[in-house]
């Protein structure tokens, strides 16, 4: 709603491009999380503890915020439109502000879910912090997924998603659940109908037409 009122424009997020990509291991997934928090040191940060913006101060907080608090849910509407660019109805919402109007993380942060997925151990989560390779982060979140692989390549790719995901390998996936899978891989990868066909081992035809359904539902 912010940037339709300011740039006049309704369909501003329509054309982002977006990639999913699958977390599907421990500790791929707590690199990806240091990856993220330590993006405050690539934007001129001292300490990842100094910049406000990180969700640092969620974790291993047990959800305590130090200071006075607002709830956003008690925001009148014109407090609600300077600050949080909305006139929805936040009567729900669980979040609270501090004394500069900036949105507490810890309010909002499934600090639970973010502490488990490190054991609990806060010195385990500073390591993964201190030791995390951000250059080969960068490569595997952003540029590997802009970079068109090879049918065996994406195969054991896809493959090995399978296994994770399904139990099995490609070839034993029911036609629904290759189908679904086939969705994913589209967004996920830089790839065409014609690699998905070989790869998936279906009709060309058949994934131009799982794919243009997929565009339909979403545009709906």
């Amino acid at each position: 709603m912010y940037l339709s009122n300011k740039y006049k424009d309704s369909g501003a997020l329509r054309s982002v491009d977006i990639h999913i990509v699958y977390l599907d291991s421990d500790r791929y997934l707590r690199n990806a999380i240091a990856y993220d928090i330590r993006n405050a040191l690539d934007n001129g940060a001292y300490s990842v503890q100094e910049y406000k913006w990180s969700s640092y101060r969620a974790a291993f907080c047990r959800g305590v915020i130090k200071g006075s608090t607002r709830k956003v849910s008690e925001l009148s509407k014109r407090e609600k439109c300077k600050i949080m660019h909305t006139h929805l109805k936040l009567a729900k919402v669980k979040w609270l502000i501090n004394g500069d109007n900036e949105l507490e993380p810890a309010s909002f942060t499934h600090w639970k879910y973010l502490e488990s997925g490190y054991l609990n151990d806060h010195a385990f989560f500073l390591k993964n912090i201190g030791i995390v390779n951000t250059s080969e982060m960068k490569q595997n979140l952003v540029l590997n997924l802009k970079e068109k692989k090879t049918d065996s390549e994406l195969f054991r790719s896809v493959n090995d998603i399978c296994k994770n995901k399904y139990l099995c390998n490609l070839n034993e996936l029911s036609l629904e659940k290759k189908a679904h899978l086939l969705l994913h891989i589209y967004r996920a990868y830089r790839t065409s109908p014609n690699q998905l066909s070989r790869i998936f081992e279906l009709r060309r035809e058949n994934v131009l037409s799982l794919l243009s359904r997929a565009r339909s539902n979403g545009n709906a």
